[in-house]
């Protein structure tokens, strides 16, 4: 449903509400015309009727006048009203040509005309015995006139009787329905007040209810719908962006919080790793060449090996390595243990040339193949194989540590790949990183960086990490 702005909606309501209300004026307007059409055409009906008896009776009079005191001048002007009452009849005959009640009338008036009209033109050559027998019918002739327009009168005012009380219970009904129409209008005009307010008011204690949430730390409201009004849709739609905006901040400062602190806990470590290096590494010198000098090859060999070792370990963890010193670090690790667990397992690495020179983490190989060796091939019964390989293509370099070790269960395979949850993991033997603190060092610097486990118990483990190439995040956030 089209959403429409408060303004609108108001007006929406005020036009329903002035259209039920001329609709109730119209009614009442039409209905008033009608009784008053009714009342004009009973009273031209009558004025018809006493106009024609009346002029009946004034031409008989006249007449009866040129008969006592004849005269050319009352002559002509009985002449002339008779002709003045033919065209008023005329027009009589045209305004009732529908209406059967009123034919004897008619032939009582045009009989009238004619007799008094013989009346006038005997009056000259007729012997007056002669011409008063017309008179005197065209008295009778006046009579039945005005005896058939009292009848007229009688039958117009016994019909409009009858007219007005079916009016009168016209009106009655129609009263009922004004007012059956009033109170439906009313109880619309209630409903869509109603609707209109809620459409107001819901919105709006939804939006004061989540905002009160929100200034009490309640973060896991829903979103609040503005409902079919604009404005209201526009205040929610903001107040939504601003609760989204405001849980990704805290999301972001609590990420920000926890790196900063799995970073001072990596130069704690670091500084506990680093105390006394040079005496270390000196005394490590000494013991080297004293079994150079004593031929002790395979000692010197496994003394160089941790010299190197250590020396990368301890190194600037805050900066980036290439993958050819991670490889090469990860070599010696496998040469120490290698003269600790002899032919138990092999190691095997295959990285392209083109990888070599990439940067990334350090201290971010050594740990993954540890965990291979500690968690996938020292409980193992049999011989053990681990193999690194790294590949890379134009957009993204891919890791893959792979063991035929134990395995391990499905749970614990989705407990590491929860990235939500801490995990109680444990550490590498010589670097004290686990595999989680790991992924997570490489997420701060790559955080398009994928992870993937498979494993199943009693097949081996198979770790797998791409990074994208364009993507990799410069230093770390304060």
């Amino acid at each position: 449903m089209r959403r429409l702005s408060v303004k609108k909606q108001l007006l929406f309501y005020f036009l329903i509400t002035l259209f039920f209300t001329l609709m109730v004026i119209f009614l009442q307007n039409r209905s008033y015309q009608y009784t008053m059409e009714l009342q004009q055409a009973q009273t031209q009906e009558i004025g018809r009727l006493n106009t024609i008896n009346q002029t009946t009776q004034q031409i008989f009079n006249t007449l009866e006048d040129s008969l006592e005191e004849r005269s050319e001048e009352k002559q002509r002007k009985v002449g002339m009203a008779l002709q003045q009452f033919e065209n008023a009849i005329i027009i009589f005959d045209k305004q009732t040509a529908d209406q059967v009640d009123v034919l004897p009338l008619k032939q009582y008036v045009s009989h009238f005309i004619r007799l008094a009209t013989e009346t006038v033109s005997q009056v000259d050559y007729a012997p007056v015995d002669e011409y008063m027998e017309t008179f005197r019918e065209t008295q009778r002739r006046m009579g039945y006139i005005e005896e058939e327009v009292f009848k007229l009168l009688d039958q117009s005012l016994t019909r409009y009787q009858r007219l007005v009380d079916l009016e009168e219970q016209r009106l009655e009904r129609f009263d009922t329905f004004i007012f059956v129409l009033t109170m439906v209008c009313i109880v619309c005009a209630v409903f869509i007040a109603i609707q209109l307010s809620r459409r107001i008011t819901v919105p709006l204690d939804a939006l004061k209810a989540s905002a009160e949430a929100l200034a009490q730390g309640d973060y896991a409201i829903d979103n609040v719908d503005g409902g079919q009004t604009t404005e209201l849709s526009v205040l929610a739609d903001s107040f939504n962006v601003m609760r989204y905006n405001i849980v990704e901040a805290i999301k972001e400062m609590k990420e920000k919080a926890r790196l900063r602190e799995l970073l001072r806990e990596m130069k704690i470590k670091s500084l506990q790793n680093q105390i006394q290096p040079h005496f270390l590494f000196n005394t490590l010198n000494v013991i080297s060449r004293t079994a150079y000098l004593e031929d002790a090859k395979e000692t010197e060999k496994l003394i160089h090996a941790l010299s190197g070792l250590l020396r990368h370990n301890i190194g600037e963890l805050e900066h980036l390595t290439t993958i050819d010193k991670e490889v090469s670090s990860v070599r010696k690790y496998f040469a120490i243990q290698t003269a600790r667990f002899g032919d138990r397992f092999h190691f095997y690495d295959t990285v392209e040339n083109q990888c070599l020179k990439i940067e990334i983490p350090p201290l971010t190989l050594q740990p993954l193949v540890e965990n291979a060796l500690i968690h996938g091939i020292e409980p193992l019964a049999g011989e053990g194989v681990i193999t690194l390989t790294i590949t890379s293509d134009k957009e993204s370099v891919s890791i893959q540590v792979k063991d035929n070790g134990v395995g391990m269960t499905k749970e614990t395979r989705d407990r590491l790949l929860d990235t939500t949850q801490s995990t109680n993991q444990s550490k590498g033997h010589s670097t004290g990183l686990g595999l989680m603190n790991v992924l997570e060092r490489l997420r701060h610097y790559n955080h398009q960086m994928t992870f993937d486990i498979v494993s199943n118990q009693g097949e081996g483990t198979c770790i797998k990490i791409t990074l994208p190439l364009n993507t990799k995040k410069g230093e770390e956030d304060d």
